[in-house]
């Protein structure tokens, strides 16, 4: 990657939209009664964002700085999929895996371009209220039988 410089961008993309896919995915094969294997398919979804630390540690790399609106959107439903799915919940018990995933959202988070552009601001409440990536059914059982991920 470091001789392409140029495919930072479309290989960031690629990897939030795959990130994205799989976190939409996950809400449309998942209910209350497979809590376990909720957990280990969260597990698995956040190991995805390994590759995307590691491009985003080229400090060559800067898509904070001039961020395009395609990859305003997909860091907008990352972080929406990565809430979603309490994978930046401060109130879990810190074991290796928390620990590691902490670190990897903190250095993402570093390089993440503000999540709603200037010039389209009035655009931002419904594109969030219209967001295909948060599934309207999943989110709602989430409200309705939220359980702590210390529990599961």
């Amino acid at each position: 990657m470091k001789k392409r410089p140029d495919l930072y961008e479309p290989y960031l993309i690629e990897l939030l939209n795959l990130f994205c896919e799989r976190g939409v995915a996950l809400q449309q094969n998942s209910g209350p009664a497979q809590l376990s294997v909720l957990a280990n398919l969260i597990d698995r979804l956040s190991a995805q964002l390994l590759p995307i630390d590691a491009l985003l540690s080229h400090k060559d790399f800067r898509p904070h700085e001039a961020a395009s609106t395609d990859l305003v959107a997909q860091f907008r439903n990352t972080w929406f999929l990565c809430v979603l799915f309490q994978l930046t919940a401060l109130d879990q018990p810190l074991d290796t895996l928390t620990e590691w995933r902490a670190a990897v959202l903190r250095r993402i988070a570093t390089k993440t371009p503000p999540l709603v552009l200037e010039e389209t601001q009035d655009f931002a409440s419904s594109a969030i209220e219209f967001n295909s990536v948060i599934r309207h059914d999943y989110a709602t059982g989430v409200r309705i039988f939220a359980i702590p991920m210390s529990q599961i």
